[in-house]
């Protein structure tokens, strides 16, 4: 005759006390207790939530402090204007909406909570706050902090970037009128017919430059900003940035005459040789702004009054 099948819990006079005895991560039975039927299930959930957890997922962290740790490992692979980014969102736009919610709390409506509210910001923090958070639950998941991501299945949101239009033929004249004698005037120069990033132009130095047979530029390295100072590195922002850009005369001309009065590596360096600082470019385009945008007014003196 089968053996009866024993009941999924049991109740202890004693106690009075639902209680069901289940294996722990050891392999050791443990008992869980319930004041009624429903508590104890809804414990034994709980239970098994936890025991299939890693240590740090058992500690059920708040969600900021865990996306802020996952930051701080992370940062060290990115460059130091990735990071900035990569902040100032969390910062800005993750941390507020989820203000006090733990790890083990954490539900999709959370996520569509946060992803609503840039919903009105640009498409590129739309994506880049998605894709932080994703990635974060991401791992936490691969090192058992939780049992599922939160994150709902990704979809459009932000405004689009507005489309960006080429200068005109006048607006160029205007430009390299107002910046011809400058140190800008290279800068404008070289941006202008080859169509080069900021950090590409400031990072650009001679051993890339060809003049003789058919002129051209290398484009190898890049200048970034980090607190203020020039670090130039051959890290570009994608890999179709790696290229060699033809140059017609007018550039070669300005660029023959730049190397004959520059003694350094940079084509755009400040008066000690060196790439410009993120202070100096600021002031050498603030320049250029003044002299092509800005209403510009004239004092006459009369009998030195």
């Amino acid at each position: 005759m089968a053996r009866a099948k024993k009941p999924k819990y049991e109740y202890v006079e004693s106690l009075n006390l639902f209680r069901k005895r289940v294996k722990d991560a050891t392999g050791s039975y443990v008992a869980v207790y319930g004041k009624t039927p429903d508590e104890l299930i809804e414990k034994l959930e709980l239970f098994q939530t936890y025991r299939n957890l890693s240590p740090v997922g058992k500690k059920n962290l708040f969600v900021n402090d865990y996306i802020q740790d996952w930051m701080d490992i992370h940062a060290k692979g990115m460059t130091y204007g990735g990071q900035v980014d990569y902040q100032s969102v969390i910062n800005r736009h993750i941390k507020p909406p989820l203000e006090g919610i733990r790890m083990l709390d954490i539900h999709p409506d959370h996520i569509r909570a946060v992803l609503m509210s840039v919903s009105d910001k640009s498409e590129s923090v739309y994506r880049k706050t998605y894709m932080l958070l994703n990635q974060v639950f991401s791992s936490a998941v691969e090192n058992g902090d939780v049992l599922c991501n939160p994150c709902p299945k990704p979809s459009k949101g932000g405004n689009p970037p507005r489309e960006k239009v080429a200068l005109t033929d006048e607006q160029v004249k205007v430009l390299l009128d107002a910046t011809e004698g400058t140190r800008a005037f290279v800068f404008c120069m070289i941006g202008v017919y080859t169509g080069m990033r900021r950090e590409e132009i400031l990072g650009l130095m001679w051993d890339c430059v060809h003049l003789n047979g058919t002129p051209c530029i290398e484009v190898k390295r890049a200048l970034r900003f980090e607190h203020n100072q020039p670090v130039v590195s051959e890290r570009l922002k994608t890999k179709a940035a790696r290229r060699v850009i033809p140059i017609p005369m007018q550039l070669v001309e300005c660029l023959k005459e730049q190397k004959a009065t520059v003694k350094s590596d940079y084509v755009i360096a400040n008066k000690a040789g060196t790439p410009l600082t993120q202070s100096q470019f600021r002031e050498l385009w603030k320049a250029v702004v003044i002299r092509c945008t800005k209403e510009r007014h004239y004092k006459k003196y009369v009998n030195g009054k």
